[in-house]
C-alpha cells in the first residue's frame, strides 16, 4: 500500500513539474517575442503610413496629367471650361483603358485545376474499402449494408 502512495506521489510529482516546465518555457517564448511582435507592429504601420503617402501623391499625379492635357487642348484654340473637361476625361479614359488590361491579364492568371490526385486516391480508397468490406461479407455469409457516406462520395467523383 505505501508503494502505491510513493509511486502517486511520484506521477503527481511529475506532472507537476512537467506543467512548471511548459509553462515557463511559454512564458520565455512570450517575453522574448514581445518586443519583436512590437517592433514588427510599429514597421507595419509605417508601411502603411508610406502606403497612404504613395497612394495621395499618385492622385495628385493624375490630376496634375489632367491639367497638362488640359493645356494641350488650349493651344488648340479651345475655350477654358472645354479644355479642362477634355484633359480629365483623356486621363480618366487612359486609367480605365490601362485597369481593364491589368484585369484582362490578372483573370488570365486565375486557374485552379482540379485535384487530379486526390480524386484519383479517394477513388483507391473507395475501391479497397468495396474489396475489404466484399470479402469480409462474403466470409460470413451475408450482403453489404449500404453505406450512404461511401455512396455519397462515389457519386461526387464519378463525372
Amino acid at each position: 500500500m505505501a508503494d502505491q502512495n510513493n509511486v502517486g506521489e511520484i506521477i503527481k510529482n511529475v506532472k507537476a513539474d512537467i506543467t512548471a516546465i511548459v509553462r515557463g518555457e511559454v512564458a520565455l517564448a512570450k517575453a522574448e517575442l514581445l518586443p519583436q511582435l512590437k517592433a514588427t507592429g510599429v514597421g507595419v504601420g509605417l508601411f502603411g503610413g508610406a502606403g497612404y503617402l504613395a497612394f495621395s501623391a499618385s492622385i495628385l499625379l493624375f490630376i496634375a496629367a489632367g491639367f497638362g492635357i488640359s493645356a494641350l487642348y488650349l493651344t488648340l484654340g479651345l475655350q477654358l471650361l472645354v479644355a479642362l473637361l477634355l484633359g480629365f476625361v483623356s486621363i480618366a479614359v487612359l486609367l480605365l483603358l490601362v485597369a481593364a488590361i491589368l484585369a484582362v491579364l490578372g483573370k488570365n492568371k486565375i486557374g485552379v485545376t482540379p485535384p487530379t490526385q486526390t480524386k484519383e486516391s479517394v477513388s483507391q480508397s473507395v475501391e479497397t474499402m468495396r474489396s475489404a468490406v466484399g470479402t469480409s461479407t462474403k466470409a460470413i455469409g451475408s450482403k453489404p449494408a449500404a453505406n450512404h457516406t461511401q455512396i455519397a462520395l462515389q457519386e461526387s467523383l464519378e463525372p
